[in-house]
């Protein structure tokens, strides 16, 4: 196997893996965490203060 493909399975597969939930609560979303929320499999919950 080729290291671009293997790089591209491990790619799709780890959000996968390592999902998160990212707490909205109104003041505290970052740049990051914006793109970290976009990717597939990623987990996002609102807070009663957002």
């Amino acid at each position: 196997m080729k290291k671009p493909l293997v790089i591209s399975i491990l790619l799709a597969i780890a959000p996968l893996s390592f999902a998160a939930t990212h707490n909205l609560d109104g003041r505290t979303l970052t740049v990051d965490e914006l793109w970290a929320i976009s990717a597939p499999g990623e987990k996002v919950a609102v807070t009663p203060e957002g």
